[in-house]
């Protein structure tokens, strides 16, 4: 339920994502229930076996106790320095620090990353700020706090501003894709420093929960910096999980029509899905297993946006997307990747042309994984994603997640993964 206090309209008055003090009248009161959405996980509920019955279920993971204590005496500073602050959404600063911390340690991110997401909000609202959070925090933490501020503070507004009145809709259109592609090249080679990313990502994740949970739709600048800007540097960097939730919140209240009707169609058929899916990662599960290849196999609804793209890509209603279930299967190495595949396509009817190998071509982005759609005796139609726990690793989290893999720094790593890319781009 909304809080009566909070006016939807407000935001739109200022730059909306950024602290600011407002009136005790104008906060939200945070009840349990909107605690508890706060707390979802970013990660998609995959299924693997019958007890399991939720394809969006929650994951919290909880923080190791000498993390927790390092980011509780965070969370106090920010109640102490900023405590009576709201952010212009509506949201209180210590309410958004914390789900922005959550969101981080969710995809495994230590120290001094989440400290810099906890504290950064609050930076404007100290007095002698610098000198405080480097005493308390360390040096470290602090540029990444001034760090993630500056990165934030990009926007595709002033792009609209700079747009003439007399130009035709056609040129300022030309004009604005060019400027965009520009802000997205001045964006990657100022986020060399993955963490950055992952703070600005996370705050603005934080934001669209909030505003999903009390029912208020963001202003359209900033839902457009969603799309433009945040899910495209989450996909740019591979934080996919990131990226998908991103997209579902803001094309949630950017076409909320539509979003409802796919909606709608999915749960109408929500408990025959599940069905399906289950028979399915079963079947495969035996198959798998009789040719000794150990795998771990789930299954999920595709996400609502990803559906819609499709059904505009491809020109088609949504009862003409056959593939809006899909498996997953991991591996221990890339010849099983293949010896998978070869026995699913033995098991199941294939579609030639919905067949992608990632793994001998990865994405720019560093993605791979064997991606097919399969019919099964029944005419259910899902597709399969194949590949390696490191590849799933990497899938699911981006470059946070060779942080597990490598003994680069994030810094270091970052600067590879910027040269990657502009070599990628020289070749297309």
């Amino acid at each position: 339920m909304k809080d009566k206090n909070i006016d939807p309209h407000h935001a739109s008055k200022r730059k909306f994502g950024y602290a600011e003090t407002i009136s005790e009248a104008e906060k939200p009161k945070t009840t349990t229930k909107s605690k508890k959405e706060n707390r979802h996980s970013i990660t998609s509920g995959w299924l693997t076996d019958a007890a399991s019955l939720s394809l969006t279920g929650p994951s919290f993971r909880v923080p190791a106790r000498a993390s927790l204590l390092v980011l509780d005496e965070a969370i106090l500073f920010v109640r102490e320095h900023a405590g009576n602050v709201t952010l212009v959404s509506g949201e209180p600063l210590v309410s958004h620090a914390t789900g922005a911390v959550n969101i981080l340690h969710i995809m495994d991110v230590k120290a001094p990353s989440t400290l810099a997401a906890a504290l950064f909000a609050a930076f404007p609202h100290t007095s002698k700020c610098e000198r405080l959070l480097a005493d308390r925090f360390g040096k470290e933490v602090l540029q990444l706090v001034i760090g993630a501020r500056k990165l934030l503070q990009v926007s595709t507004v002033s792009i609209q501003a700079d747009m003439p009145a007399s130009e035709t809709s056609w040129s300022i259109q030309t004009r604005c894709c060019a400027q965009v592609e520009a802000l997205r090249k001045k964006l990657v080679n100022f986020s060399q420093d993955i963490r950055l990313v992952l703070i600005r990502l996370a705050s603005r994740l934080q934001t669209l929960r909030f505003c999903a949970t009390y029912k208020l739709t963001p202003p359209s600048d900033f839902l457009r910096d969603i799309f433009e800007i945040d899910a495209w540097l989450a996909n740019r960097f591979g934080i996919w999980q990131m990226k998908w939730e991103l997209e579902d919140l803001a094309f949630r209240f950017e076409d909320p029509v539509t979003y409802k009707r796919i909606s709608k169609l999915l749960k109408a058929r929500h408990t025959e899905r599940e069905l399906d899916v289950l028979r399915a990662v079963e079947r495969l599960k035996q198959v798998l297993s009789s040719a000794h290849i150990e795998a771990e196999v789930s299954g999920r609804a595709k996400q609502i946006y990803s559906i819609w793209r499709k059904m505009q890509r491809k020109k088609v209603d949504f009862f003409q997307i056959y593939d809006a279930s899909a498996l997953r299967v991991i591996v221990a190495d890339v010849q099983d990747c293949y010896r998978a595949l070869d026995i699913i396509h033995a098991t199941w009817q294939h579609v030639p042309d919905e067949f992608d190998d990632y793994i001998s071509r990865p994405k720019p982005n560093g993605y791979r994984s064997l991606h097919t759609v399969t019919i099964d005796s029944d005419g259910r139609a899902f597709e399969v994603q194949i590949r390696t726990c490191k590849m799933h690793d990497f899938a699911e989290y981006g470059i946070a997640a060779h942080w597990r893999y490598k003994e680069a720094s994030a810094h270091g790593y970052g600067e590879q993964f910027v040269r990657e890319g502009k070599d990628n781009e020289k070749n297309v």
